[in-house]
């Protein structure tokens, strides 16, 4: 996730196809999701947008990630997206929130453990460190077409072909 979320905030890839939200806690400029290809749809999650919307830094938005649960740690306790949202608008910070939560007896989950999933979704890994094999490397869209018709045939649809010549 880190790596493919560096390459797109280096301008290397337009963005990110996987159904992991953690992507969002990375700040991954854009992830695509529920790509169906039956239905020809897919969900666009633009970082920028969604910051905008909800009128919070990108920290903010990766600390609301984590308070809403990740693949490295729990949901912080029984409150709804909103409220977290809202709390955290007032409190700017997960630490400050979880000192207001404790001023005022509301419970934390045990297994909330913020420390960890903010130094993982705060990794930055510099280019130089990521190693792309030339042979998996594809730089041309008909090396990308055949790939991923070879591995789903069900893109072998002209009118999928085209939302794929879209978004590559």
């Amino acid at each position: 996730d880190v790596v493919c979320s560096e390459l797109v905030r280096h301008g290397l890839a337009d963005g990110v196809i996987s159904n992991d939200m953690d992507l969002i806690a990375y700040r991954c400029p854009m992830v695509i999701r529920d790509f169906n290809f039956k239905l020809e749809t897919v969900v666009e999650y633009n970082v920028s947008d969604i910051c905008k919307n909800l009128q919070i830094t990108q920290k903010q938005l990766t600390d609301l990630c984590i308070m809403c649960g990740t693949d490295y740690n729990s949901r912080i306790g029984y409150f709804d997206e909103n409220e977290l949202l809202s709390m955290l608008k007032d409190n700017m910070s997960i630490e400050k929130l979880i000192e207001s939560a404790k001023d005022k007896n509301i419970k934390i989950s045990t297994k909330f453990n913020h420390e960890k999933s903010q130094q993982i979704f705060n990794s930055i890994i510099e280019l130089g460190d990521i190693k792309i094999h030339k042979n998996e490397w594809m730089s041309d869209r008909e090396q990308v077409f055949s790939y991923l018709i070879n591995k789903c045939p069900k893109l072998k649809s002209k009118s999928v072909h085209k939302k794929l010549d879209l978004i590559l």
